[in-house]
């Protein structure tokens, strides 16, 4: 277990000095048997090819992107790279660039990229707005815009947002 600005944070593994955070891995939907099948097949011919994502907290690196990556290393003993993500100053701006951040990576089909889209949509800007140099890595999105975003109708987002 371990806490974040005062939150109380769920921890599935630390391996490495990297922290699986529950609610960060759970935005996600899962892998398929046959892409994992995949993954594992191309990281023991390959090796982890790219580093996985983080965000240096002060209780360690929080995995933000490569948590199906960073699992089939460990149990295949396989050493990987981690990079920190600049501009997360929050678990909001972590959230923000995880959803965000996967709508380039895997072939989600249109009800997944609708949740996400609408998970995007519904969250609040984070961050401290006050610091000169505040940028949010998303910004407020309507609906709309998250739904282009994602190349889903704004329909599905909305309906998406009611499931």
């Amino acid at each position: 277990m371990f806490f974040f600005e005062g939150e109380q944070v769920m921890t599935v593994e630390t391996t490495n000095g990297v922290i699986v955070d529950a609610e960060f891995r759970d935005l996600i939907p899962p892998l398929s048997a046959e892409e994992r099948a995949g993954l594992e097949a191309d990281i023991l011919r390959e090796g982890v090819l790219d580093a996985l994502k983080v965000w240096r907290t002060a209780e360690g690196d929080v995995l933000l992107d490569g948590h199906n990556r960073r699992a089939t290393a460990v149990k295949f003993g396989i050493a990987y790279m981690v990079e920190a993500v600049p501009g997360i100053a929050s678990r909001e701006d972590a959230k923000r660039w995880i959803i965000d951040h996967q709508r380039h990576r895997r072939n989600l089909n249109e009800a997944q990229r609708a949740m996400l889209a609408g998970l995007l949509a519904n969250m609040e800007k984070g961050g401290d707005r006050r610091r000169e140099n505040f940028k949010s890595p998303i910004g407020d999105l309507k609906q709309a815009d998250a739904a282009e975003r994602f190349n889903v109708s704004k329909r599905s987002v909305e309906r998406a947002h009611f499931i």
